[in-house]
């Protein structure tokens, strides 16, 4: 999936979890991106079969989550969600899982930039944004499917009961 995606995905689980601290929740998107930007950076360093392979490793994205656990541990788990994600949405991700100790080639899951991939793409995005509009729409007063109030039209009640 796109680096956005990622983010967006991080920080919904954080808040799922119960975290409610903005820099908490940008801390856990930063997370999230951490296996595509070190990636990225290790190109500076090792070749794209080594740095991609090495920071979308289940193994190093565990012993980071382990470390991150005590200082927040809602906002630990961006980069597995990542993994996760990228499982079915890149064409080989498992191969590289238990990088750099085994192989494994489980099944391919489908590129989300190519055409068999799109809906997969799609449907992420669908379900996310769903995530977001009930986390943060109805707060927000925003209308539902298909027209349907967040509860802002029941003024009366709302403002006795919040």
């Amino acid at each position: 999936m796109d680096i956005i995606f990622h983010a967006v995905s991080a920080g919904i689980l954080a808040e799922g979890l119960g975290e409610k601290r903005k820099r908490a929740i940008v801390f856990s998107m930063i997370i999230g991106i951490n296996p595509d930007v070190l990636s990225n950076i290790g190109l500076f360093f090792w070749s794209k079969s080594t740095a991609y392979p090495l920071f979308h490793s289940l193994l190093f994205q565990g012993i980071l989550c382990l470390v991150l656990l005590p200082i927040n541990w809602r906002a630990s788990f961006g980069g597995l969600l990542h993994i996760a994600v990228d499982v079915f949405t890149h064409q080989y991700s498992t191969r590289h899982l238990f990088y750099p100790s085994w192989k494994l080639e489980a099944f391919d899951g489908l590129n989300w930039y190519q055409a068999d991939g799109i809906w997969i793409w799609s449907i992420c995005w669908i379900i996310l944004a769903a995530l977001v509009w009930l986390k943060h729409g109805k707060r927000a007063g925003m209308a539902g499917p298909a027209g349907l109030s967040s509860g802002a039209s029941h003024g009366a009640w709302n403002n006795r009961h919040l």
